[in-house]
């Protein structure tokens, strides 16, 4: 019960920063930011319908929805430092980051009908929490792959401009790059230490906060908006 309690806060801080985050007026085009709102509090409500599944069919469906953060919120953050930064991008570039994305979620959609990704899958329950374990298929280093490239670019990308571009907001930078190095963290303490309960939906939430800081100063340094 305890670990279901955390899930629980864990999204009601995602809904909370999603619903201040509509007061905001985002810049003309720009539907990153909203986006990545959207993707966390869905995400946070996965993970917490994961934890009450009683099938494993409904803990696939529930894993799969949970994974819609993990799948595009780090080519969404590139996208914005790369706006941040005032580095154009073609719409064909933006659009292949974003296949890349969509081949790797629809590789974890299909979960349950092929070994691609998870070769196998089960649950367990233990005063009325579900985990779903699973062992990886061939393509699964496609996921952790994509997270440690863009870390990588986001990170040294904000480190050349603290250096080399004088007009970048560093402030607004250092909240994006801050928001990566959480999320990354967290991440790999899962992976290294097995954590029993996921601390996933931390970062996410913890994440829905930077950016309601971020977006803050973007109103008040954004002069098309004022």
């Amino acid at each position: 019960m305890p670990f279901i309690i955390f899930y629980i806060i864990a999204l009601l801080i995602s809904v909370f920063t999603m619903c201040v985050a509509i007061s905001y007026r985002f810049k003309q085009g720009n539907f990153y930011y909203p986006l990545m709102f959207l993707m966390m509090g869905i995400s946070n409500g996965g993970y917490l319908a994961l934890c009450v599944s009683q099938t494993l069919d409904k803990a696939i469906l529930a894993h799969k929805v949970f994974d819609i953060a993990g799948s595009f919120l780090m080519p969404l953050v590139f996208l914005c430092v790369l706006e941040l930064c005032y580095v154009k991008t073609t719409l064909g570039i933006r659009m292949l980051l974003i296949s890349i994305n969509m081949l790797i979620y629809f590789l974890d959609l299909s979960v349950g009908h092929t070994n691609l990704y998870y070769a196998s899958q089960y649950i367990t329950t233990h005063d009325g929490y579900t985990q779903l374990h699973f062992t990886v298929g061939p393509l699964y280093f496609l996921f952790p792959l994509q997270l440690l490239a863009y870390a990588i670019a986001i990170i040294g990308i904000s480190v050349y401009c603290f250096y080399h571009k004088k007009t970048v907001s560093y402030k607004s930078l250092t909240y994006l790059t801050g928001m990566v190095i959480i999320t990354i963290t967290i991440y790999l303490t899962k992976i290294i230490f097995r954590y029993e309960m996921n601390i996933i939906p931390l970062a996410y939430a913890v994440d829905g906060i930077i950016l309601i800081i971020l977006l803050k100063r973007l109103g008040l340094y954004d002069l098309s908006s004022s």
